[in-house]
C-alpha cells in the first residue's frame, strides 16, 4: 500500500474514533451531575484550590477527617487546572472540559506513541482504535483507567494520567536517541502530577528503556530534570510518608485467568520479536509489558498493600499494542484486519455499556454551620452528601483517606454503627473524636438522639442528629500517658482497649507534670487552612487537647513564643500553655528546598527546549 494512501486512511480511522468519542462519551459525559462516588470529591478539591489555596495547589484541608494535607499524597495537577480554569468559567464546566480534552487526547496520544516506536500507520491507527475499545468497555472488576472507573467511580486523575503517558514513552522514542530531553521531561513530570501510580508505571517504563534501548546519558538527564520539575511536590511527599496511611485504599487482585491471560500474550509476543535477526524498537515495550506483569504477580504472591490494579489497563494496553504491532510487520498486511474487527466489535459492545450521563441529581438543603464534627451515615449513601457539608462544616469522612492517619479510626466508627449492639464505649469514642452530629436517613441506625434538621429529597428524609457534646478543644486533669512502638501498632490496641477515652501521647520523652481543673477552658476562636487559634482561660499552663489532626507542617505559639507540639494518638495534637494559643501551617524545610528544586528545574526545562529549537547554542571549545 503507498504510504500516503494508508497515511490518508490511518487519519480517517483517527477522525471517525474522534467522532465515535464525543458522540459516545462526551456529549452524554455534558450532561453529568458530577456527584457519582469519587467524582464530587474531586470538585470539592479543585473548588478549594481556586478559593483557598492559590496559586499552591497543596495546602492544609481542615474540612475532612480532623483536617489533611491537599494533594500532598495525590497528584495535584487535576484540582490545580480545573481551580485556573474556574477562574473564568463555571467550575463544574471546567472539570468537565478538562475530562473531554483527556478524552479526545487519548486516541491521538496512543497513534503518536505507536508512531514514534515505528509502528506503521494504519496499524498504529487500529492499535489506538482497538485500545480505545477496551477503555470504553465495561470490565468485571475496577481497572482504574478504564472509563467505567474513570467517569462512574470517579477515578478522574487516572483519565487524564492515561494520555499523558503515551505521550511520554512516544517523546522518549523520539527525542531521546537524538539527545533531546525536554519533552520528556516534562511529560514524565505532568504524568507523576495527574496520577501518582500512573507516574511510576511512567517510571517502569523509563527503566526498561535504560536497559534495553541504551542512550543512557540522555535517559538519565530526563530523569533527573524531570524530579527537579516534580521536588515541590515530590520531595516534601517522600520525606512525609509516615504520615499518610496506605493501607486504607481499595486493594484488588487478579484472578488465575487474568494473569494467566498475560502470561499467554507476553510469552507470544517475546518469542515472535526475539526470534528476529536484528533489533527491533519494540523491546523496551516487551520489558514494560513484562516488568507490569512481575509486578501483578508480586502483589498476589505477597499480598502487597498497594494499589496495583492501577497498573492492569496500562498493561492491557500495551500488550494490545504489541500484539498489532507483531501484525503489523508480518509480510500479509491482511492480517491487520484481525486488529480492526476486533476494535469494530469492542467499540460495538461498548456502546451504551457505560452511564456517562451520571445518576439522578440529588438536591439537598444546605445545612448551617454546627459544632464539632459531622458523621454521615446513609443507606444508600451518597458521597456528595459530604461534600454538600463541607461548604460550611467540617466532615468525618472525605476522598483522600489515605492522606490522614486518622481516617482508618473514622471509618471504623461507621462499622460499629452497623453493628446490632454498638460497643458500649461507642459514645466515648465519638466524644474522643470530635465527632458530634450524624446525617442519616435511618434514626435506628443510632441509640441517641435529636432531631435537629430535615432535608427530604427523593423519598429520603435525611435528618441531622446531635449524638455527642464535645468540644475541638479540652483542657486536661490529668497527665497523659506515652508510648513509644510502632504508630500503628499502638494506636489500633489503643482504639480497642480499656485506654480508649484518655490522650496518649507518641513519645519517648517524658511529658511536663501539670493538670488543669475544672476552672479552665478551652474555646477554638478561628480554624482555616493556615491557621487554629484557641483561647485557654486561666494563669497557669495547662495541658490542652486539640482534636486536630498532627501534622509536621504546624507550629504552636503560646503568647506569641513558640512552644512543642505533642503527637496524641491516633493523630491529633496536645500542647501546653495558657491565654492565646496560635498554631500556623508553616513551611518545613523539605518544603522550601523542594521548591527551590522546582525552580532550578523550570529554568534548566527552559534552556533546554530553547537549545532544542537552536535559540541558544553551546559553544564549542576549541582543542
Amino acid at each position: 500500500m503507498d504510504v500516503v494512501v494508508e497515511r490518508r486512511i490511518a487519519w480517517g480511522v483517527l477522525a471517525l474514533l474522534l467522532v465515535y468519542a464525543i458522540i459516545v462519551v462526551i456529549i452524554p459525559y455534558s450532561q453529568n451531575n458530577l456527584q457519582s462516588v469519587d467524582t464530587p470529591g474531586h470538585l470539592v478539591s479543585a473548588q478549594y484550590v481556586r478559593d483557598v489555596l492559590w496559586p499552591s495547589p497543596i495546602g492544609w484541608d481542615h474540612r475532612f477527617f480532623g483536617g489533611h494535607p491537599l494533594n500532598q499524597f495525590y497528584g495535584p495537577l487535576l484540582s490545580w487546572i480545573v481551580a485556573l480554569l474556574g477562574k473564568f468559567i463555571e467550575l463544574s464546566v471546567a472539570f468537565k472540559l478538562v475530562m473531554a480534552v483527556a478524552v479526545l487526547a487519548t486516541p491521538l496520544s496512543i497513534y503518536y506513541c505507536a508512531r514514534s516506536a515505528s509502528m506503521r500507520p494504519l496499524a498504529a491507527a487500529l492499535a489506538s482504535a482497538l485500545i480505545f475499545g477496551l477503555m470504553a468497555a465495561r470490565h468485571n472488576s475496577w481497572l482504574g483507567s478504564d472509563y467505567f472507573c474513570v467517569f462512574f467511580l470517579g477515578f478522574v486523575g487516572n483519565g487524564i494520567a492515561n494520555p499523558l503517558l503515551f505521550l511520554y514513552i512516544g517523546a522518549v522514542y523520539r527525542d531521546i536517541p537524538r539527545d533531546r530531553y525536554a519533552l520528556p521531561a516534562l511529560l514524565l513530570a505532568l504524568t507523576s502530577l495527574a496520577h501518582i501510580y500512573v507516574g511510576m508505571s511512567a517510571l517502569v517504563f523509563t527503566a526498561c528503556y535504560f536497559f534495553a534501548a541504551g542512550h543512557r546519558w540522555a535517559t538519565v538527564k530526563h530523569v533527573a530534570l524531570a524530579g527537579a520539575l516534580l521536588g515541590f511536590w515530590a520531595l516534601p511527599l517522600v520525606a512525609k510518608l509516615r504520615y499518610t496511611d496506605s493501607s486504607i485504599g481499595a486493594v484488588i487482585y487478579l484472578t488465575i485467568g487474568q494473569l494467566g491471560l498475560f502470561v499467554l500474550v507476553a510469552t507470544a509476543v517475546s518469542i515472535y520479536y526475539l526470534t528476529k535477526k536484528r533489533r527491533t524498537t519494540a523491546y523496551p515495550l516487551i520489558m514494560y509489558f513484562a516488568a507490569l506483569l512481575a509486578l501483578f504477580a508480586a502483589g498476589m504472591m505477597f499480598r502487597l498493600q498497594v494499589q496495583l490494579y492501577r497498573f492492569y489497563l496500562p498493561a492491557l494496553m500495551i500488550g494490545t499494542l504489541l500484539c498489532v504491532y507483531a501484525l503489523g510487520h508480518l509480510k500479509d498486511k491482511r492480517y491487520l484486519s484481525i486488529a480492526g474487527v476486533l476494535a469494530l466489535l469492542l467499540l460495538a459492545a461498548s456502546y451504551g455499556e457505560i452511564n456517562y450521563k451520571g445518576g439522578v441529581p440529588h438536591t439537598w438543603t444546605n445545612f448551617s454551620h454546627v459544632d464539632g464534627l459531622v458523621l454521615t451515615r446513609a443507606i444508600s449513601r451518597p458521597w456528595h452528601l459530604d461534600m454538600l457539608l463541607a461548604d460550611k462544616n467540617e466532615i468525618v469522612r472525605g476522598l483522600y483517606a489515605e492522606s490522614s492517619l486518622n481516617a482508618r479510626f473514622y471509618w471504623m466508627f461507621e462499622d460499629q454503627m452497623k453493628q446490632v449492639r454498638p460497643p458500649s464505649n461507642l459514645k466515648k469514642k465519638l466524644n474522643f473524636f470530635g465527632i458530634n452530629w450524624m446525617l442519616t436517613e435511618y434514626p435506628g441506625m443510632i441509640p441517641y438522639k435529636e432531631r435537629i434538621n430535615a432535608t427530604p429529597s427523593l423519598g429520603n428524609n435525611y435528618s441531622l442528629y446531635r449524638i455527642a457534646n464535645s468540644s475541638r478543644a479540652q483542657v486536661l486533669d490529668y497527665v497523659p500517658t506515652t508510648v513509644s512502638g510502632p504508630w500503628q501498632k499502638e494506636a489500633l490496641a489503643w482504639f480497642d482497649s480499656s485506654r480508649m477515652g484518655t490522650v496518649v501521647v507518641h513519645s519517648q520523652e517524658p511529658l511536663p507534670v501539670c493538670v488543669g481543673t475544672t476552672n479552665e477552658t478551652a474555646v477554638v476562636e478561628e480554624v482555616s487552612s493556615t491557621r487554629i487559634r484557641v483561647r485557654v482561660s486561666g494563669s497557669k499552663d495547662v495541658p490542652v487537647f486539640l482534636k486536630f489532626s498532627y501534622f509536621p507542617n504546624w507550629h504552636v505559639y503560646v503568647n506569641g513564643k513558640p512552644t512543642r507540639i505533642y503527637w496524641v494518638l491516633p493523630s491529633f495534637m496536645l500542647v501546653y500553655g495558657h491565654g492565646d494559643i496560635e498554631l500556623r501551617y508553616e513551611p518545613l524545610p523539605v518544603d522550601i528546598i523542594g521548591n527551590v528544586l522546582s525552580v532550578i528545574g523550570v529554568v534548566w526545562l527552559a534552556v533546554a527546549a530553547l537549545m532544542k529549537i537552536k535559540l541558544i547554542r553551546p559553544r564549542k571549545v576549541r582543542p
